[in-house]
């Protein structure tokens, strides 16, 4: 072997050293940033340590008048967990989950990273799902979603240990008369109107989101399924991580979703819904409208209440 030989071969890069736990939770985290959140507020922190994240409740990021007991905070922060763990598993690592109350210190889920595995198609497809979904404001097409589709999107949400239940059309039309009720009780709230300004840019602090960008401002929308579930809060963070699940799974499937929250928002509203669409044997988390994207030009999101 000659000189320059030598020379060639050391100056060959080593092969790239695959990244570690830390790297991949940190990337992980990036996407759960994704996550759909009441006004994209966003009301979660995360912590990564070498092997393990910490999702933490982030109570500043909160609305006491809209979300006194903090409910959909913690649904959204469960759909934050549920990205981040698809997020590792398409990155070829398996892990353990466990949820807490978040009373102590607002610790919710803790994601220990614990071996690599082969990459899982599905949580790939699932992963690219994150980027593409979007909360879609635009009417969807007249085309129905079939049964086996919703029969599908229902099996997934049922692996969460949630429920999904599909709407009927006359109860669409009679959940869009609750929805104009919740909204006229909602706005009577004493202190709602400040807190909508803060995410329509009645103030210097708000994110400067157009009123008429904010679905249950102009005119409630109707829904095509909700989600049933217990009613602690770490059944709130479950019924997150299967909102998560039913959305990602409807964007793998070139579905549009839109999330409608105001009519669970309001108790004797969301009372109403559990007894009649639920007989009284759950309660309804969020409401979902699923279906074919329609063709206007009317913007698709990000959505300010649910982004």
């Amino acid at each position: 072997m000659t000189g320059d030989d030598q020379r060639d071969e050391s100056t060959q890069s080593a092969p790239d050293a695959p990244p570690s736990k830390k790297d991949v939770l940190c990337t992980a985290v990036e996407l759960a940033g994704r996550a759909p959140s009441l006004y994209n507020a966003q009301p979660w922190s995360w912590k990564v340590n070498d092997e393990d994240a910490e999702l933490f409740l982030d109570a500043t990021q909160s609305f006491p008048v809209t979300d006194p007991d903090m409910r959909e905070a913690r649904i959204g922060c469960g759909a934050s967990l549920h990205h981040l763990q698809v997020a590792v598993t398409a990155a070829g690592w398996a892990h353990e989950s466990q949820l807490s109350s978040g009373l102590e210190a607002r610790l919710l889920a803790q994601v220990r990273l614990t071996d690599p595995i082969e990459a899982d198609p599905a949580a790939l497809r699932l992963a690219q799902a994150i980027s593409l979904r979007h909360n879609d404001r635009r009417p969807f097409s007249t085309q129905p979603v079939s049964a086996d589709a919703l029969a599908a999107l229902q099996a997934a949400v049922d692996d969460e240990g949630v429920h999904l239940q599909v709407v009927t059309h006359d109860d669409r039309i009679w959940l869009s008369i609750l929805s104009e009720r919740a909204a006229a009780l909602q706005g009577s709230r004493e202190g709602y109107s400040e807190e909508l300004a803060r995410v329509t840019g009645a103030n210097d602090a708000s994110p400067n989101i157009p009123t008429d960008e904010i679905p249950h401002v102009v005119s409630p929308r109707h829904t095509d399924v909700t989600l049933r579930d217990f009613d602690t809060h770490v059944d709130w963070v479950r019924a997150g991580e299967a909102l998560s699940r039913l959305l990602l799974n409807a964007t793998e499937r070139g579905l549009a979703t839109g999330i409608q929250s105001q009519p669970v928002e309001v108790a004797m509203i969301r009372i109403q819904i559990d007894e009649h669409l639920l007989s009284g044997l759950g309660h309804a988390q969020v409401l979902v409208r699923i279906g074919w994207p329609g063709t206007t030009n009317v913007a698709a999101g990000p959505d300010p209440q649910q982004g």
